[in-house]
């Protein structure tokens, strides 16, 4: 699972390479083998990521580091988070992973939201019962329960292409505008946000024995012309994301 990257400023993108939003004829379903995501040669990557982790960590006041990492469905977006967790980040910290362990948590989209005006409002409560296990606490709250880390601290949130046919383009505006309201990180604190995205194909499956097949087939083909005209807009404002010229009152 190749994967390149662009950094502007302290903001960068994971783009699996020739991300095909077509299709597939066939489902392949078979389990990825644990050590797969540890064996792939990350070195280039990794060398941007303790570029752009050194540029924050000089920024004054510290500002979190937004990632987007995005590919189709069929890659593993959960394992290269897990090799960033266990093996990058400690390897470009230098710290001694049986003594200091990289925290992870999750910040749950609202899929069911309809007023985008109450998104950040539902994205602290959400992050609220990850990291402090209830609902109610201010921003500043939830920033304190990080500083008895030692080592950086991911938050992750899980994006699909159904999330935004349900919802509209509106996603990740309010995911950038929710963390550019962070409250200030103290000295050494490192907050790295990553934001995943999975392009669907859009098919469903049937039997070919099943007498509604034609109509499913069908179906599957209107899905999927969906999908991948929504797939191909995602695509395009990631880009304009990451080739955005950010001013001084960016604060991730």
């Amino acid at each position: 699972m190749n994967r390149s990257f662009a950094i502007n400023d302290r903001n960068f993108t994971f783009q699996g390479n020739e991300v095909n939003p077509q299709p597939f004829k066939q489902f392949s379903e078979r389990e990825v083998p644990p050590l797969l995501p540890y064996l792939a040669n990350r070195s280039t990557q990794e060398f941007e990521l303790g570029n752009v982790l050194q540029y924050s960590l000089n920024q004054i006041p510290l500002y979190p580091l937004f990632c987007i990492i995005h590919g189709d469905e069929f890659q593993c977006h959960y394992k290269f988070l897990e090799r960033l967790q266990k093996v990058s980040l400690p390897r470009m910290l230098e710290f001694d992973v049986n003594q200091i362990v990289v925290q992870k948590y999750h910040l749950k989209w609202p899929s069911e939201l309809k007023d985008f005006n109450k998104s950040s409002a539902w994205l602290c409560k959400n992050l609220a019962d990850a990291v402090l296990g209830r609902s109610f606490a201010s921003l500043q709250d939830i920033n304190k329960a990080f500083y008895k880390y030692p080592a950086p601290v991911i938050i992750y949130t899980n994006l699909l292409t159904e999330d935004w046919k349900k919802q509209g383009f509106q996603i990740l505006d309010s995911l950038l505008s929710f963390w550019q309201g962070w409250p200030d990180l103290i000295s050494n604190q490192q907050l790295i946000v990553c934001v995943c995205i999975k392009y669907q194909f859009g098919q469903q499956k049937y039997l070919k024995k099943d007498i509604w097949w034609p109509l499913r087939y069908c179906n599957n083909l209107f899905r999927a012309y969906q999908f991948k005209d929504i797939n191909r807009k995602i695509s395009k404002q990631l880009e304009d994301i990451s080739t955005a010229k950010f001013g001084d009152s960016n604060r991730i």
